[in-house]
């Protein structure tokens, strides 16, 4: 029996680019005894079957996995014209090797003049993932006792517009086919539809996808869901890249980076290494061993950084931790710990010292080089708390002034004298803590200072105080020079007396002198 077989590997599509393989051409060989079968030694022109890939259009439907086979079989030089049987199976190796998929027997299949159709080889969505394949064919027409093995195996090589697309499969589902690309044995869990791997993996790290409609973008062992045992509790997870990022929340995304996780609903972690987002919303913008746990809680960057309340924000730095709800902490070891201190803002400077909060709702600093505070926008005025110092100094420069006018002194000093002077208590402070100065609206009306009658700034306060004091100091000199004056009248009365107190004493001595002469 001489029957020889020329076949060309179908048309196969990948998403929606037709990808057709043809036979790997054999070198010749010598003629093969008249009984046997063969496929690997070349027809001269008479006998030559050639096949042309199927033609055919994208289609916008789910098309499968199967694929249309076409060749042309002869036996002793003549084309075949029979109902014929023929096993088909798939390979990873030209010999030997495991084979792909189940062995896809079609009986009864129309040969005529040699020529003949399989419609629907399939082996599988798995089958064809980048790497090499090689077909197995046996065929048992009329008069055969058994099925005759076509030696060598067929190598399946790609059209030339499939080498567009290297390292590109899908695997196809009703709902929406998984595109896999990168190292063949990059995973998408059975049951997943929409998947998307684009590219990376290796032997050792494959990515994976585990849940419907997750993407990994790249890289090497990333995944994209959570790998439990349902394929929808965390669609739509994406890792763009890197290394061993896991995207196990629903919505959830890593950009990329080094063994970063995002297990929070619509969590993210932008990058770095070993940042967590485990919160609802949460977000870990990069830096490393990052955590931000809390519902739309923030860590922007840093290192060893937790955001834990819900709401709240550390803006990097190093050890930093807001446990507290709204709370924003930022700088090193400013440790807002205490999650019923909400609302806090915490800075802390370079200092190693931790700097921990004591309220809920307060503001607090560790600025251990001083403040700066400028009201201005070309930086002219302003106040200044230098490092070290507990008392602030605000701008008072000549420079910086205008409209300068003289004041009266003692005017000024009248006006304080009949400024009412009480001791009071901040509604918003308890009533055992006391204060002690004027109502901002009796300071205005007498004064006139200020932006208006709700405040009284403190240089204001001081300008008054010391332009009374100088009103004090004018009437004390005034008092001084009377003063002197009534010293030296004083003086001049006291010499005076004096002078009369001798005259008279004169007088008293004459006196009785003429006394004791009488007889």
């Amino acid at each position: 029996m001489n029957r020889k077989l020329f076949l060309s590997i179908p048309t196969i599509v990948l998403l929606a680019s037709a990808v057709s393989f043809a036979q790997e051409q054999p070198p010749p060989l010598p003629p093969p005894p008249s009984d046997s079968l063969v496929t690997e030694k070349p027809l001269p022109p008479d006998d030559a079957l050639r096949l042309q890939p199927l033609a055919g259009s994208a289609t916008t439907a789910a098309m499968g996995t199967a694929f249309t086979y076409q060749g042309q079989l002869r036996k002793s030089g003549a084309p075949v014209t029979a109902m014929c049987n023929f096993q088909f199976s798939l390979f990873d190796a030209a010999s030997g090797g495991a084979q792909i998929g189940a062995t896809q027997t079609k009986s009864g299949v129309s040969v005529s003049n040699g020529l003949f159709t399989i419609p629907d080889l399939d082996f599988g969505s798995g089958a064809f993932n980048g790497e090499a394949r090689w077909l197995a064919i046996a065929v048992q027409c009329p008069g055969d006792s058994g099925y005759t093995a076509l030696i060598p195996r067929q190598a399946l090589t790609p059209a030339p517009y499939a080498l567009a697309l290297p390292g590109l499969w899908t695997q196809q589902n009703a709902t929406s086919p998984n595109l896999i690309g990168g190292y063949h044995g990059n995973q998408v869990t059975a049951g997943v539809a929409g998947a998307t791997i684009g590219g990376g993996g290796t032997s050792a790290f494959p990515n994976r996808v585990t849940d419907g409609y997750g993407t990994v973008g790249g890289g090497s062992k990333n995944q994209a869901g959570d790998g439990d045992t349902s394929t929808l509790n965390r669609l739509y997870a994406t890792v763009g890249g890197g290394y061993g990022n896991t995207a196990s929340g629903g919505w959830s995304t890593v950009g990329g980076g080094d063994q970063n996780t995002a297990s929070g609903t619509d969590a993210t972690v932008g990058g770095g290494w070993l940042n967590t987002a485990n919160g609802t919303d949460a977000t870990v913008g990069g830096g490393s061993r990052n955590t931000a746990s809390g519902t739309d809680a923030t860590v922007s960057g840093g290192s060893q950084n937790t955001a834990s309340g819900g709401y709240a924000t550390v803006g990097g730095g190093f050890f930093n931790a807001a446990a507290g709800d709204y709370s924003f902490v930022v700088g090193r070891n400013a440790r807002n710990e205490n999650a019923a201190h909400d609302g806090v803002f915490l800075f802390a400077d370079s200092t190693s010292v931790v700097f921990n909060s004591v309220a809920a709702n307060e503001f607090a600093v560790r600025a251990s080089g001083g403040f700066r505070f400028r009201t201005s926008s070309d930086l002219s005025t302003g106040c200044n708390l230098p490092a070290g110092s507990g008392t602030f100094s605000c701008t008072s420069d000549r420079a910086t002034k205008e409209n300068i006018a003289d004041v009266d002194p003692h005017e000024i000093l009248q006006r304080v004298a009949a400024l009412p002077i009480q001791t009071w208590n901040y509604k918003s402070q308890d009533a055992s803590v006391r204060h002690i100065g004027p109502m901002a609206q009796d300071f205005y009306a007498a004064f006139g200072l200020g932006n208006d009658d709700k405040t009284i700034s403190t240089i204001d306060l001081d300008g008054v105080a010391l332009a009374a004091i100088q009103g004090l100091h004018q009437e004390n000199l005034a008092l001084k020079a009377e003063n002197a004056a009534l010293k030296t009248e004083t003086a001049a009365l006291k010499a005076e007396v004096a002078a009369l107190g001798a005259r008279l004493a004169a007088i008293e001595q004459a006196l009785r002198a003429q006394g004791e002469a009488k007889p």
